[in-house]
């Protein structure tokens, strides 16, 4: 099966092939037809393995009958199931003849997966299918799901006497560990939580996830290629029996007579007792694999088509990663949750590491950057795929704190996304650099018309926040698991000595922007080189964006790629290759990173962001100022605009030239608020393109403010503070009794720099609460609602 085949599947999250089939032994070892067993238990399952999982048919503030109702199918199967052609039936409806409702269009389910079926298409929730003609009672219904054939698959008869109480916006789970079992009312319970994507109305339910009071199987089918995977163990408990058990070669010396051992629990820095072998070898089925951390399997050729199966229940909070050396650069870590994981659920900046992590891809052979992208986005580009394994990156240079740091997984950050190792991440959207902008690279070897190495682990990100030398927003280059290899690179700044992944600058660049980008490669005999990229559409139309190469100047926006000759690679000695027989991982602590060369670097690019070539807007007391170099004979002038509330407008003020080119404003005197400013360039009548754009709040001297947003407070919501001295603020939330129920903050804030507190709702109860900010002697309350 393809690629682009695989990529129809829904939840794939490893390309798909038809796998060894159901299997319900502990220690089994499969091979075409013969099964062998160390203890076998046969249990019936229906055929198919699909089964209706959770529903939500009382959703609030419906406008009409079918808005906001959706089902969620779940294929307990170890092969990926087609809905196309099967049909929903509602046997008592209100009508006097049934419903029914046949899917026109592919739905397809990847082992221990789910599909959403929509009674109205929504962007809040990921459907997989919108159907019509079915009206689900509020209180009361059936639900038949047949098979193309017409054969009955799956049954649910709600509102029984047994039927749990559901709240109207509560979906209803099924909290069973077999889908064969979702005729059994006891075994399903009323969802009150939200995961995911915000709902419309803010109903509850985990649609296209498995939710905390669930406990179907957690599958990961591997398939595509042999080689290394980093995998994660989805719950707590399990240990390296659990994965070996549903693999052909066991993965554990002595588990399986003269099996190399292909499971591997952890990576370990020098200097520790497994100093000079650094990648630990499981030893023992018995041996737990640590929640929260990654494991390295080598998958055989004769293991593809694996599917690996896990049981019982998930977390249902938070999950910290504890012990982390802060002296360690690379830390490998791993998805805890049963679902994707958005990257800002990490909180990765917050707690002393980079803000992107590397996944390695075992189709291509090298590491891809998964970067923090603003906003939802629903394609899985900055998502962590359930069961995956990943490389943090500890920003050691910058760390002066506490010997030890650890790593949170926020649990309200699951998404329904499946993220894949097999496709390339799209390009950066952003219609401006006034937020992230990220310019990914790519390098593929070539012999001949053959691919034969191939690494996009490199990208210049433009970020509001990072600067010109080593920021949180960089990243190391990161020594590949296996060869042949080619890695594109950055050359270090300063004191920093490897080379880079990710390249970080500031949005609003001062002058032009020159990187050096270097090409390495080890043991691949490429004959040329092909470079690519995307993301320079996301820069302003007036930038320019080109790469200079041995063969001239490349624009980036008017081309996709260029193909040189094999001259411009220098050989890489950094790169160790593994021993064959052992099929172990590259030793990465004895070089974990790709070294600081000297030389020259075949290629450059050059980010030039024209006129203006320098433009800020700041406030000073109750006036906003601006300045920007604009020379007289520019054709397209440049106007300062502001909005407090609706469009945007002329700002009122002064506008004077300084000489040079360099134009400065200042504002009439202004009343108390928050003011967003921005300087726009306008190129016709109606073109307008964003120089700069900044929130500047007027405020009395001694004035502080605090915001707090969403409100109401559904599953979390924050609370932004800014002070106007440096001083200690204590922020507490209260219930209507008085209790302190959460301490958002105690401790000193910086003057004039608002900051952002997590207000996590979803273990409070519903109902009214105080939040009180007290700054010195200034005092803040406001009230704040949880509503479920």
């Amino acid at each position: 099966m393809g690629a682009n085949e695989t990529n129809r599947h829904v939840g794939a999250p490893f390309p798909l092939q038809r796998s060894r089939g159901p299997m319900t032994c502990r220690r089994c070892i499969c091979f075409g037809s013969l099964l062998f067993a160390f203890a076998l238990t046969v249990t019936p399952v229906r055929a198919q393995a699909v089964g209706i999982s959770e529903i939500l048919y009382n959703g609030l503030s419906e406008s009409d009958a079918t808005e906001l109702e959706w089902i969620e199918v779940y294929n307990e199967g170890n092969d990926p199931v087609s809905l196309q052609g099967w049909s929903l039936v509602d046997p008592t409806p209100s009508e006097s003849e049934s419903a029914s409702h046949t899917i026109s269009s592919e739905v397809s389910i990847a082992p221990g997966n789910y599909a959403v079926l929509c009674g109205t298409s929504t962007t809040h929730v990921v459907c997989d299918y919108t159907y019509n003609g079915i009206d689900l009672g509020d209180a009361a219904d059936d639900i038949v799901l047949r098979d193309g054939q017409g054969n009955l698959q799956d049954q649910i008869s709600y509102g029984g006497t047994d039927w749990p109480s559901v709240a109207s916006g509560e979906s209803a789970t099924f909290t069973g560990q077999s889908i064969g079992d979702n005729a059994t009312d006891a075994k399903w319970a009323a969802q009150s939580t939200q995961l995911g994507y915000v709902q419309p109305s803010n109903n509850a339910g985990t649609p296209r996830l498995r939710g905390p009071q669930q406990e179907l199987p957690v599958k990961a089918v591997l398939t595509s290629v042999a080689g290394w995977r980093q995998l994660a163990p989805p719950m707590t408990g399990l240990t390296v029996g659990d994965v070996a058990d549903d693999t052909h070669i066991q993965g554990v010396e002595g588990a399986y007579p003269n099996a190399y051992t292909t499971i591997y629990l952890s990576y370990d820095a020098p200097g520790t007792e497994t100093s000079g072998e650094h990648w630990v070898e499981a030893s023992s089925v018995d041996d737990a694999l640590a929640h929260g951390h990654g494991y390295m399997m080598y998958v055989y050729a004769q293991d593809l088509g694996s599917v690996l199966s896990f049981e019982g229940p998930g977390p249902t909070s938070d999950v910290t990663a504890t012990n982390l050396p802060t002296s360690r650069k690379w830390h490998y870590m791993g998805n805890p949750f049963p679902n994707a994981i958005d990257v800002d659920g990490l909180n990765l900046v917050a707690q002393g590491f980079q803000s992107n992590v590397l996944v390695w891809d075992p189709g291509v052979g090298s590491y891809k950057l998964v970067l923090p992208i603003a906003g939802d986005e629903v394609d899985g580009s900055d998502d962590i795929a359930a069961h995956q394994g990943f490389f943090a990156e500890f920003d050691t240079e910058n760390w002066s704190g506490e010997d030890f740091t650890s790593l949170t997984y926020d649990m309200g950050y699951q998404v329904p996304t499946r993220p894949t190792f097999h496709k390339s991440q799209p390009a950066t959207t952003q219609p401006s650099p006034s937020g992230p902008v990220s310019i990914r690279l790519r390098v593929t070897a070539m012999n001949g018309f053959e691919t034969v190495a191939y690494d996009e682990a490199a990208a210049v990100m433009l970020h509001p926040d990072a600067g010109y030398g080593w920021d949180a927003w960089d990243a190391t280059k990161l020594v590949p698991l296996a060869w042949p290899t080619v890695a594109l690179s950055f050359p270090s700044t300063g004191d920093h000595a490897h080379r880079r992944a990710v390249s970080s600058i500031p949005t609003d660049l001062d002058g032009e922007y020159v990187q050096p980008i270097f090409v390495d490669e080890s043991g691949t005999d490429a004959t040329s080189y092909r470079i690519s990229w995307d993301g320079a559409d996301a820069l302003p139309p007036w930038w320019s964006i080109e790469l200079e190469t041995p063969n001239g100047t490349i624009d980036l926006r008017e081309n996709q790629s260029v193909t040189l000759d094999a001259s411009i690679a220098s050989k890489s000695k950094s790169l160790t290759l593994p021993p064959a027989a052992s099929r172990k991982p590259n030793p990465l602590p004895d070089n974990p990173f790709m070294s600081r060369k000297s030389g020259t670097s075949p290629l450059t690019l050059r980010i030039d962001p024209g006129v203006p070539v320098a433009a800020r807007i700041w406030n000073d007391g109750n006036r906003i100022h601006a300045e920007w170099h604009q020379p007289a004979d520019t054709e397209h002038p440049i106007y300062v605009e502001w909005k407090r509330d609706g469009a945007f407008v002329a700002a009122e003020g002064t506008v004077t030239e300084s000489g040079n080119g360099m134009n400065r404003f200042e504002s009439n005197a202004l009343e108390n608020g928050s003011y967003q400013v921005r300087l726009v360039r306008r190129v016709g009548q109606k073109t307008e393109h964003l120089v700069v754009e900044k929130t500047a709040v007027i405020q009395d001297e001694d004035a502080m403010t605090v915001r707090v947003g969403p409100t109401p407070v559904v599953d979390r919501s924050a609370v932004r503070i800014r002070t106007a001295d440096d001083v200690n603020v204590r922020a507490e939330l209260f219930d209507v009794l008085g209790r302190r129920v959460a301490t958002l903050h105690n401790g000193a804030l910086t003057a004039r720099r608002e900051v952002r507190l997590p207000l996590q709702a979803d273990q409070l109860s519903a109902g009214m609460y105080v939040l009180r900010v007290q700054a010195g002697k200034q005092t803040y309350t406001d009230k704040i609602v949880v509503a479920r």
